[in-house]
């Protein structure tokens, strides 16, 4: 059996107790054999703790946490357990900063701090030894403070009575970035717990990342869905082999199919023009990108939609994204605009046209003169370089250079002798007639100062 005998010294030290009976000159003798087990019940307890974190980690792990918070909370309490504590607390740290954010405490804590409610965040420097395990970059076990006035001293500015404490800094690539601190425990922390703690929590702080890196991604395709979903464009979701995986509400109402029915096609086959699948096909070869390319497609009833493209690969799932902006009405009203402008235009050379006839009809001499000045001014202004509109500028002002005439009488445009002083100065003022004419129009500023 086992058993504790006490030694010289006081100290206790745990036992195998044998006992064997014998009978000696008719006297029954007990003889007692205790061996030392101490260093197989260090090795026990060194087993039962490794089994603890293990059971602990293993709690931890399959916790069904809400949010990562939520998962501190439960592994702070695996923590206390673990060590036989009765308070802790657990903070992130930010090197760059060098600031704790205080993440979770335990009830009891809370319970001993004014108000319910401790500091959140505090600089290094403020911490005292609390701050010790990331000063050192090691973990600081206190077991004997209340005999120690410096030790006082830091932690006078804690509003809890603690026996002992012990204060584990936890790394991740060579940085610290958090710490946890466990206190009044019955007996001395020792190594053992040291290490119990430090291993749990380089654990805990792995699957700390890993839900934060699924929060993450989860609030990513979160916003993703959102920002999918309420595009007003048409977005589809396409493999390298074009075949549309997804596609969003925008999309069916453009196109007037149902998922179900784009799920069995390629996105080739709503194109209206075979030349645009090539060109796709090449950016999906070359996972290349398109911007606002013009593209026709067809709709499920057979209309054309007009439209301007935009693909993008996706490097982390290997999908394309194809963006679909419907500008058939644009393009219609685009069409419709250039066509009354042509008109337009047409209608004004045709004005021009007859202004120029009718002041050259008031002057036989000069037949012809308005539209051979136009004709060579407009091939001059053509080889110099000159943009289009201030080549038909040039144009129009050379078909109507000389309409100020139409106010000089025709009797002495015709006059075949000398023109007198006074008739020289009706002749000499037909330009600003002419412009006065033209000023009334909508030609540009330049066409009315050349006439």
């Amino acid at each position: 059996f086992e058993s504790n005998l006490i030694t010289r010294d006081k100290r206790r030290i745990p036992v195998e107790v044998n006992i064997y009976m014998s009978e000696l000159q008719g006297r029954l003798i007990a003889q007692v054999v205790a061996h030392d087990i101490t260093k197989r019940k260090r090795q026990e307890e060194k087993t039962k703790l490794n089994e603890s974190r293990l059971e602990s980690l293993v709690k931890i792990w399959e916790y069904s946490a809400d949010n990562v918070q939520d998962l501190i909370d439960f592994a702070l309490s695996e923590a206390i357990k673990l060590t036989n504590s009765k308070l802790g607390c657990i903070s992130f740290y930010d090197e760059n900063k060098r600031e704790f954010t205080l993440s979770r405490c335990s009830e009891e804590v809370l319970k001993l701090c004014p108000d319910n409610n401790p500091k959140i965040q505090y600089k290094l420097d403020e911490t005292g030894i609390w701050g010790e395990a990331v000063r050192k970059r090691k973990p600081v076990v206190v077991n004997d403070f209340h005999s120690s006035i410096s030790l006082k001293k830091q932690f006078s500015q804690i509003p809890v009575h603690l026996h002992n404490f012990l204060n584990v800094p936890v790394f991740s690539k060579d940085g610290i970035v958090a710490a946890i601190s466990v206190a009044d425990k019955e007996t001395d922390y020792d190594h053992s717990d040291v290490r119990q703690l430090s291993l749990l929590m380089d654990s805990v702080w792995n699957i700390t990342n890993e839900r934060i890196t699924e929060e993450n991604i989860k609030r990513s395709e979160t916003k993703f869905r959102s920002l999918f979903e309420d595009s007003i464009d048409a977005i589809f979701i396409v493999n390298d082999d074009a075949e549309i995986l997804d596609a969003n509400q925008a999309a069916l109402d453009l196109f007037g199919y149902n998922k179900e029915e784009l799920h069995n096609m390629k996105i080739y086959q709503l194109h209206h023009d075979l030349g645009d699948k090539t060109v796709l096909e090449e950016q999906f070869a070359n996972k290349g990108i398109l911007k606002d390319y013009r593209i026709k497609y067809v709709r499920k009833d057979g209309s054309v939609i007009d439209s301007l493209t935009t693909t993008n690969h996706q490097q982390e799932d290997g999908f394309f994204h194809i963006i679909i902006r419907d500008v058939t009405k644009i393009t219609e009203l685009a069409n419709n605009l250039e066509s009354a402008n042509t008109m337009l235009i047409k209608a004004l050379e045709g004005t021009v046209q007859a202004l120029s006839t009718m002041s050259e009809a008031r002057d036989p001499y000069t037949a012809g003169h308005q539209r051979r000045v136009a004709k060579l001014a407009f091939e001059i202004a053509i080889e110099m370089g000159m943009p289009d509109d201030q080549v038909k500028s040039i144009y129009f002002a050379g078909l109507m250079h000389d309409i100020g005439k139409i106010s000089i009488p025709a009797e002495l445009l015709s006059k075949p002798g000398e023109l007198t002083n006074i008739e020289m100065v009706f002749i000499q003022n037909h330009p600003v007639i002419g412009y006065d004419t033209v000023s009334y129009t909508h030609l540009t500023l330049p066409t009315k100062r050349i006439v």
